[in-house]
């Protein structure tokens, strides 16, 4: 593949696209706290440790199995947005799968900076996609997948923007 036909996926959409993802691995996990954890009345560092477990499960299989066989996640594939390996052009190996992985909790323990290399590196690299050998592209979507992104653009917005002030003025109600 040249490097001329390469479309690299950029900061903002990509940060749209972990939006999404992370917005459907916290249902997950909450739905299975709920389901599972609390009706069993365990006890909280019993429920975390079982959390734990499963988040770290769920993301190995969500971030490393799915998008091994795919190439993309639920949240990068609504915006077009493919992984593969840098130097070989073809989908990314179990392997870079897991160092992404650990990658992006390098970036969330780096305060997002990791992410926020994206919007500096001429191939939009972050701090996961630089350890791993890895780059994230856009490809062509149809029609149908355009109206899917700007709906999910349009929900991440409204949440942001409604759901933001609600959570500040209702923060009191939270911690009590």
């Amino acid at each position: 593949m040249m490097e001329t036909e390469i479309k690299y996926a950029g900061f903002w959409v990509r940060s749209l696209a972990h939006f999404v993802d992370f917005i459907l691995l916290n249902s997950v996990e909450l739905a299975f706290e709920y389901g599972v954890s609390t009706p069993l009345h365990l006890s909280g560092f019993v429920q975390q440790v079982i959390g734990i477990g499963f988040t770290v499960g769920i993301a190995y299989w969500y971030y490393c199995r799915y998008q091994v066989r795919t190439g993309t996640t639920i949240g990068k594939k609504i915006y077009g947005i493919y992984v593969i390996g840098e130097k070989s052009g073809n989908s990314l190996s179990t392997k870079q799968a897991i160092i992404r992985l650990a990658g992006y909790i390098g970036s969330y323990l780096m305060v997002g900076c990791g992410f926020l290399m994206a919007a500096f590196h001429p191939q939009k690299k972050t701090f996961h996609d630089l350890i791993a050998g890895t780059v994230s592209i856009r490809k062509e979507q149809d029609a149908k997948a355009k109206k899917i992104a700007v709906f999910a653009t349009v929900v991440i917005i409204l949440m942001i923007v409604v759901g933001g002030p609600l959570l500040i003025m209702n923060i009191k109600k939270f911690t009590a």
